[in-house]
């Protein structure tokens, strides 16, 4: 975490980009408090390679010349490139379809990554948790394809709602069901920009503490959606 920091405001700032990454604070900061992700762990490999993505990207942006060199970069590396050079040249704050343009090259960036990072772990012989798989994985993959298409959060949000009012139902509590749909949705609305942290951290916790029951429930919607 310490080591992210510094890579933000030693290398990202200058592309005027470190406000762009509060989301992967907010994350890290949960793993912090929960203790997960230590040396070793599944967690701690697939989350190496979306950090080394960053880091490489920014190692090409620094210079252009390098991403003519003979050398492999990490999947995910390149976009980020491309990412720094548009932040640099749009600014600190971009207008709206200039802020919609980042987001997508942001979540296609993360998206390379996590994937790549998810076959290294499964090519060492490691498998996630239900938690660790949900959230890195599932909720992962459908936060990164919500900054590429918002629209497409719409349906997925919903099924995630319906199932929070299912689980109050079969709890005899549906108001608090209700109210758990609700809350899902207006924090995921609000989540949805890398530029925020306090979201992603209580998306993270909710993720991590309602996943066994939510994953039943979010699979039987599936099956039938």
């Amino acid at each position: 975490q310490r080591f992210f920091g510094q890579l933000l405001t030693g290398h990202a700032a200058q592309f005027k980009a470190e406000g762009w990454f509060e989301n992967i604070k907010g994350v890290l900061n949960f793993f912090d408090k929960e203790h997960v992700g230590a040396p070793g762990s599944w967690v701690s490999v697939v989350d190496s390679h979306i950090l080394d993505a960053i880091e490489q990207g920014l190692y090409l942006a620094e210079d252009s010349r390098r991403g003519n060199a003979s050398r492999h970069y990490a999947p995910g590396a390149n976009e980020w490139r491309n990412f720094f050079w548009k932040v640099s040249e749009y600014g600190a704050q971009p207008p709206d379809d200039k802020a919609a343009e980042l987001k997508r090259i942001w979540g296609t960036a993360e998206q390379w990554a996590t994937d790549y990072g998810y076959e290294q772990a499964r090519g060492l012989g490691m498998s996630p948790t239900d938690r660790e798989r949900f959230l890195l994985i599932d909720a992962g993959n459908f936060y990164r394809a919500a900054l590429r298409n918002p629209e497409s959060a719409n349906g997925a949000l919903g099924i995630q709602s319906s199932a929070c009012e299912a689980m109050g139902i079969m709890g005899g509590v549906p108001l608090a069901g209700y109210e758990c749909g609700q809350s899902i949705t207006n924090d995921f609305y609000k989540s949805i920009d890398p530029r925020t942290s306090g979201s992603t951290f209580d998306l993270a916790e909710r993720y991590w503490h309602e996943t066994p029951a939510m994953n039943r429930i979010y699979d039987f919607f599936i099956e039938r959606a």
